[in-house]
């Protein structure tokens, strides 16, 4: 949404064989917003949520959890 009023963000950042390497989603709106994620060949886990409680807010590596729905709450 790019009018004057939008305050969301998304965006994926591409590897060198075009293999999606990162989704970013930033919600300055008061009210939590889904957002859809990428379609992808392989599995997509998140691994930094600030509106998440420490430690469950940072979670690299393989223990990061899965995101086994195609959107995200933000």
């Amino acid at each position: 949404d790019w009018s004057s009023d939008s305050r969301s963000l998304a965006f994926t950042v591409l590897g060198d064989r075009n293999e999606n390497l990162l989704h970013f989603m930033a919600n300055a709106f008061w009210e939590p917003l889904n957002f859809e994620i990428p379609p992808d060949r392989r599995a997509w886990q998140r691994t930094i949520d600030t509106f998440l409680d420490a430690p469950d807010d940072i979670t690299l590596g393989e223990d990061a959890p899965m995101v086994e729905t195609p959107f995200y709450t933000v």
